[in-house]
């Protein structure tokens, strides 16, 4: 993990030694990647078509949550460092851009998951305790994604690119459970874009990526303490952590192909992109040593996503995102429950003064995210749904400090609905169930709670030269439910430099 961060730390470095524009400012910063339409898409080679200035930012931070209203396999507290960085520049004619994003935390109470970085609802399969008990867990993470555009070939006609990323993950516990989890993979994504006319452009990308992951579960001192091994919406078989008759290391692999075809079309007050998106892949998991603890998730997710720029200069913005995952979980060859979820994002937004500095003087809009939730499972029966919307809200001001200094303030403010919650579950022994009456009931609690939702960021930054400038940001959230207990604090405070 330090060569990757390393890595990442030099490809900054020497971009610094390159002719760079003007620096830009956070508010800069932000209108930029939000007018360039390709770099927000999945095809590298648009990067190419955009007249976006160049910038490299690199960031630290520290972050912490605190409070129980959250999942009910999360942790109720945490905290951690973080290395963020990115960049778009020119060089010789191709565009580069460049990312690196590493975390590592500490986490306070979790429950039930002992076994997988991350619990996500189209991957069942993993060891939890059976018992309320609380523990600790440390996480790192380190994600480094670098992409080349081609110049314009064929009189202007034609661009190529290829991005490659490389994902970093583990997980330890140490107590009386000890557990570990690393992985480590790879995604690679060749694209291309032709204009067909000088208005209407093609594009279309492909992605390859493989993340493998190994697992382990024991004890401290080889003493037999009971797990279970998940198998979807609250069934599990009970094994052991340590002892004769142990979990062994389980093996997960995960497999996906995806292809994405955009269409870019120019007019004289406006531009639009339209992307749609077809993954297919699978996460099949083995216990080592001929082990019975095996799975197989097949998923197909369907994506769609439009852009559109339009006013006068640029200065309104929207955006519509929309994902579908149906997946299937399978025991051998034979799938045993289906499961789609659905993602939605609709947003507008509005930047003002656009015309008269390269930042914005505000920015405000509004936006509605949905989320569906539909998992059925067959013998034993069970199911859950969730259906839920959050309409939301934010307004920003950038104020200019001086002539070296701006300070930029923002306030999100949103509200969820839940409707049409449900969880079910007719297996043997439903009633003392731990899994089913705890993990899961606490879970729908959750999910079905209306609850506010607040975010808020001030940053400062000032400009030290004509090539470099520093920054602070402050981030801070609140989530309170209306219709429950508890709520969920977070705050982040970070510096950086553009150069």
């Amino acid at each position: 993990m330090k060569k990757l961060f390393l890595e990442a730390l030099c490809l900054v470095s020497l971009s610094g030694a390159l002719p760079a524009q003007d620096i830009k400012d956070i508010a800069s910063y932000q209108i930029n990647v939000s007018r360039d339409l390709w770099y927000n898409s999945a095809n590298t080679a648009g990067l190419a078509l955009g007249q976006t200035g160049q910038w490299r930012n690199l960031s630290l931070g520290y972050g912490l949550q605190q409070g129980s209203f959250t999942d009910s396999w999360q942790a109720k507290s945490q905290n951690g460092f973080s290395l963020n960085g990115d960049m778009l520049m020119n060089l010789g004619g191709f565009k580069l851009k460049a990312g690196v994003n590493a975390e590592r935390n500490s986490l306070e109470q979790c429950m039930y998951n002992t076994s997988v970085y991350d619990v996500a609802w189209d991957m069942p399969f993993y060891v939890a305790m059976n018992t309320d008990e609380r523990f600790p867990l440390t996480k790192s993470s380190a994600d480094i994604d670098i992409a080349a555009a081609s110049p314009l070939l064929l009189d202007g006609a034609l661009a190529v690119g290829l991005e490659a990323k490389a994902i970093c993950r583990a997980a330890s516990r140490a107590e009386d459970i000890v557990s570990n989890y690393s992985s480590f993979g790879y995604e690679i994504a060749p694209s291309v874009t032709y204009s067909i006319t000088e208005d209407n452009i093609l594009g279309l990308a492909l992605r390859f990526s493989h993340l493998p992951a190994q697992s382990t579960v024991t004890t401290y001192d080889n003493s037999e303490i009971g797990v279970v091994f998940l198998q979807g919406l609250g069934s599990y078989s009970a094994r052991w952590a340590g002892g004769v008759i142990a979990l062994k290391p389980l093996e997960y692999s995960t497999d996906m192909r995806a292809v994405a075809l955009e269409y870019n079309h120019l007019g004289e007050k406006s531009e639009w992109l339209l992307e749609i998106s077809l993954d297919k892949g699978s996460t099949t998991v083995e216990e080592q040593s001929g082990g019975r603890a095996t799975g197989r998730v097949d998923r197909f997710i369907t994506g769609a996503s439009i852009q559109g720029l339009f006013g006068e200069n640029r200065s309104r913005k929207l955006n519509l995102d929309f994902r579908y995952n149906l997946n299937y979980w399978l025991n051998g060859s034979t799938a045993f429950a289906q499961n789609s979820i659905i993602d939605a994002d609709l947003r507008y937004t509005v930047y003002t003064g656009v015309d008269v500095k390269p930042a914005y003087d505000f920015v405000l809009g509004a936006g509605l995210d949905f989320f569906s939730l539909n998992s059925t499972r067959y013998t034993p029966d069970g199911s859950l749904k969730n259906l839920s919307m959050l309409p939301y809200a934010f307004l920003g001001k950038n104020t200019r400090i001086g002539t070296a200094g701006s300070l930029l303030l923002r306030l999100d403010v949103g509200y969820r609905f839940s409707a049409n919650t449900a969880y079910a579950y007719t297996g043997e022994n439903a009633t003392t169930n731990y899994i089913v009456n705890y993990m899961f009931d606490d879970e729908v609690d959750y999910l079905k709670a209306y609850y506010i939702r607040t975010t808020a960021m001030a940053s400062y930054t000032h400009r030290l030269s004509e090539k470099l400038a520093a920054y602070a940001r402050v981030d801070g959230g609140y989530n309170r439910p209306m219709n429950g207990n508890g709520n969920r604090v977070a705050a982040a405070l970070s510096i950086g430099l553009m150069f």
